[in-house]
């Protein structure tokens, strides 16, 4: 009868400490979906040189796909050359634990 408790003790410290590992390798996968997502839409709207309606379709896709924002502003820093700042605005889910969504962005420039 003595070891019954510290044995059912023990199961739920492995449960606890297996279900905060897993909240937190899951909060990094998003996290880095997020950079992923980033870095993509950024090469994008380089690569077609800041064009609106890319902008835009993108802007939509990330929105319908994820339910992040992604904001573009335009930047001038010289009079030659045409520079933006992509935001992403995402939030962090932690699935187990009883934390708040949390708000998150990554911003970036591109020239």
């Amino acid at each position: 009868m003595k070891s019954i408790i510290p044995s059912y003790t023990l199961i739920i410290g492995y449960v606890i400490l297996v279900m905060t590992g897993v909240s937190l390798i899951s909060v990094q996968a998003q996290i880095s979906t997020a950079r992923d997502v980033h870095i993509s839409s950024l090469n994008q709207i380089q690569a077609t040189h800041y064009d609106q309606g890319t902008i835009n379709e993108i802007s939509a896709d990330i929105r319908e796909k994820y339910g992040w924002t992604l904001k573009v502003d335009k930047q001038t820093v010289f009079k030659d050359r045409k520079a933006v700042r992509v935001t992403l605005n995402y939030k962090i889910i932690v699935p187990f634990l009883n934390v708040p969504d949390k708000a998150a962005s990554i911003s970036a420039y591109g020239n």
